[in-house]
């Protein structure tokens, strides 16, 4: 499927990030979704705060990687039994919010974020590679290290006044994380706002998807290596997508390459995929 060329690109990953009371929401950014819609986050900055959603946006996405990446063991929490009864309960409260939200496209976009991610770390905590760190002050919490591919950064927390949080590990959120998370595992694209303009997906088709993108406003295009779930070793493992590379794929390549050499800019559109379909 070939994305539309969308001008909000231009924009998007360039707006300011929206703070309220000192507290700015990490989880700003712009992603293209795996369905191929353009969803910035920034626009939260403008959301009507009395509407009866808006506080269910710091419970979704960045709270539910924040619930889950390393939950700590303590009466809730003291088992992966309990874990996945929690994520099975989220599961369908967020695909009625999706369903009972027909006309609000950004909600129903934020929503299928926090849903993504409910769906993988369901994956996550059915693997027998799941581990339990602990030390000597007691304190412990799941690490899905193993079951991911990749190293988290853990550090238990020793200065903890409640009994309930000297339990936790002190997990440094990090929005890159789940910004890898979504691109790499769940299948989004990041629109970052940087120079040159750059799209980060781990899609292995980029020049039959970014076909018109690349045509419409230059953009770079950096592939990373995309993270599957393997029945077999009960874990994601990495598939890179340079090991073959489709004809068409090498061929839309020198399309790309022979349009964006000779055809102004301005006279592109005529060459756009997505309006022939």
């Amino acid at each position: 499927m070939t994305i539309s060329y969308d001008n909000r690109l231009k924009i998007y990953g360039n707006l300011p990030i929206y703070c309220e009371y000192g507290y700015c929401r990490s989880y700003i950014g712009t992603y293209i979704e795996p369905n191929g819609d353009l969803i910035n986050l920034a626009e939260l900055s403008q959301y009507d705060r009395h509407n009866a959603d808006w506080h269910s946006f710091s419970c979704t996405g960045e709270e539910t990687f924040a619930r889950y990446i390393s939950p700590p063991l303590y009466r809730y929490y003291n088992d992966k039994k309990r874990i996945l009864e929690s994520i099975s309960k989220k599961i369908p409260e967020i695909q009625e919010k999706i369903v009972y939200n027909p006309n609000d496209l950004l909600l129903q976009q934020i929503y299928r974020i926090d849903l993504h991610l409910l769906e993988f770390f369901m994956r996550c905590y059915k693997s027998r590679h799941v581990k339990i760190h602990g030390n000597e002050n007691g304190s412990a919490f799941f690490d899905l290290s193993d079951v991911i591919g990749l190293a988290l950064p853990f550090e238990i927390n020793k200065e903890a006044s409640s009994s309930f949080y000297k339990w936790r590990a002190v997990f440094p959120y990090d929005k890159t994380l789940q910004k890898e998370i979504l691109v790499r595992y769940c299948g989004y694209d990041s629109v970052e706002g940087i120079l040159p303009s750059t799209i980060v997906s781990s899609a292995f088709n980029v020049n039959d998807r970014f076909y018109d993108i690349q045509l419409g406003g230059d953009y770079h295009i950096q592939q990373v290596p995309k993270m599957v779930w393997d029945e077999e070793e009960d874990r994601y493992v990495e598939r890179q997508s340079g090991f073959f590379v489709p004809d068409r794929e090498l061929r839309l390549a020198g399309e790309i390459e022979a349009v964006k050499k000779y055809v102004p800019l301005s006279e592109r559109s005529q060459y756009f995929r997505s309006s022939k379909k």
